[in-house]
């Protein structure tokens, strides 16, 4: 039986480290990522929730992240910053603890759960993105182990990383390509990691790219099992992540909310449209927690249920329904560019619009499985 007590003492720890050591140092304008404070986030436990107690972390799982996720940025102020703490924690939680041997989870987890140690889920190539069709890192047998030669972009927290769980191909049967993940340190020889890269949203989290030149891993490497990391991490990752990211969006929104509620009482003159619009920003941003943390619920439970493929659906939707609402409550109040509410919403804008195509597949998919239902 989950314990409340706990997880509203996680969610609660969360807000007050967030209040404190967040919000006042305006991490959302950093031009770089604070490693500093992520060494404090390690110190609080904040990077340890979801992770098993016996492996240092804080315990609790999905919806715990979720619930903190929001409170991260409800009380902290900065989407960034959050998106690479949740990263951080799906990777520790869904691949290590997870898919990793016992040897790989009593190695890294613990130095995970304190911040001393952070991983970048290595999928996307340049020009080519994660199709599985056009991936082009290979692994080959070498030595024992095996070697790495490939490059892979746009990695969340890839600048910062001490380790990359790298996808590469190991087969092809069929013209079909066959992939595994391998655990590669920083330091191995032929691997180079790239400069933080500027997206132009979620600020400071830190994005960049890796090259290999065959960089040679020992057989314990081997993360998940061979020739299915497409389907077990690749696909599974994605719709993890797109659930837990939810907790985070809600906490933005919830922040939205409290500035347009400054905005409208400085600006001394808000209309009742105005007001009617509020209110019902303010219910979407309550009703998109509720779906999140259903959604969170629903993971926790690892069954295969098919409606969890339309929880993201319908939040990208309702939450770009709240950011529309939200402009329409801004129109003729004068926001600087460089102001916590136009940053906020600008990242809240640009996570709706990641993998939106692969939303679109969804939704389609969905209204595919509709039709051959009816009789």
């Amino acid at each position: 039986m989950k314990d409340k007590n706990a997880t509203a003492h996680l969610e609660e720890t969360t807000a007050q480290f967030a209040t404190k050591n967040i919000a006042p140092a305006l991490v959302y304008k950093a031009p770089e990522f604070p490693r500093s404070l992520w060494r404090d986030m390690g110190k609080a436990g904040i990077l340890g929730v979801g992770l098993p107690k016996e492996f240092g972390g804080q315990g609790g799982g999905y919806p715990e992240i979720a619930q903190c996720g929001r409170a991260l940025v409800a009380s902290g102020h900065c989407l960034g910053l959050a998106v690479s703490w949740m990263l951080h924690l799906v990777s520790a939680r869904y691949l290590i603890w997870g898919m990793g041997s016992d040897e790989q989870k009593a190695e890294l987890l613990p130095k995970m759960a304190r911040g001393e140690f952070t991983m970048s889920l290595s999928i996307s190539e340049p020009k080519t993105g994660a199709h599985p069709k056009h991936m082009k890192t290979k692994a080959i047998p070498a030595d024992g182990g095996y070697s790495i030669t490939g490059e892979k972009a746009y990695l969340t927290n890839g600048p910062i990383a001490d380790m990359y769980a790298v996808i590469a191909v190991t087969e092809e049967l069929d013209d079909k390509k066959q992939f595994t993940a391998f655990l590669t340190p920083r330091e191995t020889p032929g691997l180079v990691a790239g400069e933080s890269m500027d997206l132009g949203f979620f600020r400071p989290s830190p994005h960049g790219g890796i090259t290999l030149d065959q960089c040679l891993v020992s057989s314990h490497a081997v993360l998940g099992p061979f020739n299915e990391a497409y389907p077990k991490i690749v696909k599974a990752f994605r719709d993890t992540e797109d659930i837990l990211m939810m907790g985070p969006v809600c906490g933005g929104l919830e922040r939205i909310g409290s500035l347009l509620a400054m905005h409208l009482e400085e600006a001394g003159n808000a209309s009742d449209k105005k007001l009617e619009a509020l209110g019902l920003f303010l219910s979407l941003t309550k009703g998109l927690y509720t779906l999140a943390l259903h959604g969170a619920e629903k993971l926790e439970a690892e069954s295969k249920d098919p409606d969890l493929a339309m929880i993201p659906v319908a939040f990208r939707y309702m939450s770009r329904q709240a950011l529309e609402t939200a402009q329409s409550i801004l129109d003729g109040i004068a926001v600087a560019e460089d102001s916590e509410l136009a940053i906020l919403l600008n990242d809240l804008i640009f996570s709706g619009r990641i993998a939106g195509n692969v939303s679109k597949i969804k939704q389609k998919m969905m209204g595919k499985a509709a039709l051959n239902k009816q009789p």
